[in-house]
Order: C-alpha cells, then sequence, then structure tokens
C-alpha cells in the first residue's frame, strides 16, 4: 500500500480526535498554557514528538506535488518547526502559544475548525482515496 495512504490514515484520524477534542474542550485547553508554564519540561517534551514525527514523516513523504498528498508533506513540515522552535526557543513558543490561546482565542478556535476538516479530509483520501 502506498505511503501516502498509510499516513493519511494515521494523521486524518489523529487529527480528527484530537481538533475534535480541542474544539469540545477548548477552555481546558486554553487553561493547559498555565500548566504548560509552571513545568516547562512538557513543553520539551512535546517539542521532541513533534520534532520526531515531523523528521519521520519527512523522511519518508517528502512529496512536493499538486495533489491531497501535499497536505500531508506540510503538515510534516510544520510538525518539525514546531518542535525545532519548542527545543530551541521555549520562552518564544511559549509567548506563541499564550498569544494564541489566550489573546487571540478565537483565531485559535478557527484554526481547531480548520484543523479539524483537514484531519477529516485526509482520513477520507486515506480510507476511500476519492
Amino acid at each position: 500500500m502506498d505511503i501516502s495512504f498509510v499516513l493519511a490514515r494515521i494523521i486524518g484520524i489523529t487529527m480528527t480526535i484530537l481538533y475534535a477534542g480541542a474544539i469540545i474542550n477548548f477552555k481546558f485547553l486554553q487553561r493547559s498554557v498555565q500548566t504548560i508554564e509552571e513545568q516547562p519540561i512538557l513543553l520539551y517534551l512535546a517539542g521532541f514528538i513533534a520534532l520526531t514525527l515531523g523528521v519521520l514523516v519527512i523522511e519518508f513523504h517528502n512529496l512536493w506535488v499538486w495533489d491531497w498528498r501535499v497536505i500531508i508533506t506540510v503538515l510534516g513540515w510544520l510538525l518539525l518547526i514546531d518542535g525545532s522552535m519548542g527545543l530551541l526557543m521555549p520562552g518564544a513558543a511559549q509567548r506563541v502559544g499564550r498569544a494564541l490561546l489566550v489573546r487571540n482565542a478565537n483565531l485559535a478556535f478557527l484554526e481547531c475548525i480548520l484543523m479539524l476538516f483537514v484531519g477529516l479530509y485526509l482520513s477520507v483520501m486515506g480510507f476511500w482515496g476519492l
């Protein structure tokens, strides 16, 4: 089976559940920013996980094509950048997270909705390849 379909299934299901949970529990997500500020090791661990996943996606799926598969590649690069920022510049990563989730909550909520639809789209493409 083509790696694009496997990754679309994995990333699609994960994003769908992650962002549906973020939308349903948005106030909890906002409060978690304070937890990360109180426990900075969480940011480091999240950065490590994002960096590792980003490197894996890029290693196995660095396809710059003009179809749905480019979404997987872009998400891999975003994970790499996000993870690197969390590890190399944790203070800046905290400020960005706080600015987005607390000060610009409406924008963050819209981002969650957009990413939910991206997850659903990848799931559909991964399972049915429409």
